[in-house]
């Protein structure tokens, strides 16, 4: 039997290393984005086709997987949202909503979100001030503006008027 040293030096073992090497690169080679967005897909509907069974673990873990495949997939960050919703784990999505916002920082619908995730998690002011981003980034979009409302009333915010975009 040939020792560690002889092994450096040995044919066979150089050919029996190499084979290795190239079997391990068959399953570790790279995805590529096009794989990536497959697989990421097939993740979302995983979790969404768990979420309809009330299996928020399996759901939870699906869209997760989603979204380290594809991290600025917007239907995996709501659909884990929804989990943390469900499940009443305001803090945890909130979390989410900050990740989320991180990919899409403009988009009024992640700051909505988090604002209501602060909200049940009894962080009145940073909800208030969620909610007003939501409006700053979006204070054109009627729709926004009525759901920020609608969340401030929900939090019964007797001063919850904000400035609106149009001066409201």
């Amino acid at each position: 039997m040939a020792s560690k040293t002889d092994q450096g030096n040995n044919p066979l073992w150089h050919m029996l290393l190499t084979g290795v090497i190239l079997v391990l690169g068959v399953f570790v080679a790279p995805v590529s984005a096009q794989q990536a967005e497959k697989g990421a897909a097939q993740h979302y509907v995983d979790g969404v086709n768990f979420f309809t069974r009330s299996r928020m673990r399996d759901a939870e873990r699906a869209f997760l997987m989603a979204l380290r495949e594809s991290p600025a997939d917007k239907a995996a960050w709501m659909g884990l949202m929804d989990v943390y919703t469900a499940q009443q784990r305001y803090e945890e999505g909130a979390d989410a909503a900050d990740r989320a916002l991180g990919h899409h920082p403009g988009d009024p619908e992640f700051w909505i979100r988090k604002g209501a995730f602060l909200r049940d998690a009894g962080h009145k002011s940073a909800a208030r001030a969620a909610l007003e981003r939501a409006v700053e980034v979006s204070a054109s979009d009627q729709d926004v503006v009525k759901r920020v409302k609608n969340n401030l009333y929900f939090d019964r915010d007797a001063s919850g008027r904000i400035k609106l975009g149009n001066g409201k």
